[in-house]
């Protein structure tokens, strides 16, 4: 037997109770200065951040400690519109940053940059496909640590790697560029990074930053120790065109982050 039942529809009353509980405050909407900021992230990483796809080539610490640092992917496969990536050259001989299809690499040291066409080929990288982005602002700046904590709130939690880009200023900014070795120990004189520093009181450089938020995957697809793998290319005014990984960072108040935005 199928039963059914009646339901009375809703007075005036209890009309105006419900839309009242859906209604947002004035306090939640708003927001006051950067105090409003923490909530707005919170609120998103309900939110599906995922780019379109995400590859992978190399495993961390094969790569370095290992010495497997043979090609592993053609970077012409990724010069369309739309990739990002980072990663090293095959012998490790230099950083790759893989900027919406423009592949850049450096060589030797960090102002030795050329876009690469054909014959290159990474032995590690992380590359990601994204068609939209989502702006996130950095109202207070910050080093590394607080950049994963914003990371992780503005995306909540996720198994996979997540792109992220980030256009802005910074205070510290220290990197380097592989030179046929590990960063790490390297004892050879010859295939020690090349290691580039601005400290605080220098001017402000300013960068766009290209990286991956992967926590949990260290010695997989990130240095031991932290959460981000990330590529920085300077582009002035105060200093010459550089381009490598990044090792330290402050980031002036103000930066722009941007993550994948959200799936339909």
């Amino acid at each position: 037997m199928t039963t059914s039942a009646t339901i009375a529809d809703p007075t005036p009353r209890q009309r105006a109770d419900s839309r009242r509980r859906r209604q947002p405050t004035e306090r939640g909407r708003s927001g006051s200065g950067s105090r409003g900021w923490p909530l707005l992230l919170l609120l998103t990483a309900c939110a599906n951040h995922h780019p379109d796809r995400v590859e992978h080539f190399g495993v961390m610490r094969e790569v370095m400690r290992d010495g497997k640092t043979g090609p592993r992917v053609d970077l012409a496969r990724f010069e369309q519109p739309g990739w990002y990536a980072v990663g090293a050259l095959a012998g490790l001989q230099g950083e790759i940053l893989i900027d919406d299809g423009r592949v850049l690499v450096a060589r030797q040291d960090a102002q030795r940059i050329t876009e690469v066409a054909s014959n290159a080929h990474a032995t590690l990288l992380t590359a990601a496909r994204v068609s939209a982005w989502r702006e996130m602002p950095l109202p207070d700046g910050g080093d590394l640590a607080s950049l994963e904590r914003s990371i992780d709130a503005a995306v909540g939690s996720t198994p996979e790697p997540v792109p992220f880009r980030i256009l802005g200023a910074c205070d510290v900014l220290e990197m380097h560029v592989v030179r046929g070795a590990c960063p790490h120990g390297t004892v050879d004189p010859e295939r020690e990074p090349f290691r580039y520093r601005q400290l605080p009181g220098a001017n402000p450089s300013v960068v766009t930053i290209v990286g991956f938020f992967a926590p949990g995957r260290e010695g997989e697809l990130t240095h031991h120790g932290t959460a981000i793998h990330a590529h920085a290319l300077v582009t002035g005014p105060f200093a010459a065109r550089q381009l490598g990984h990044i090792d330290e960072l402050t980031l002036r108040p103000g930066a722009r982050l941007f993550v994948p935005a959200e799936a339909p």
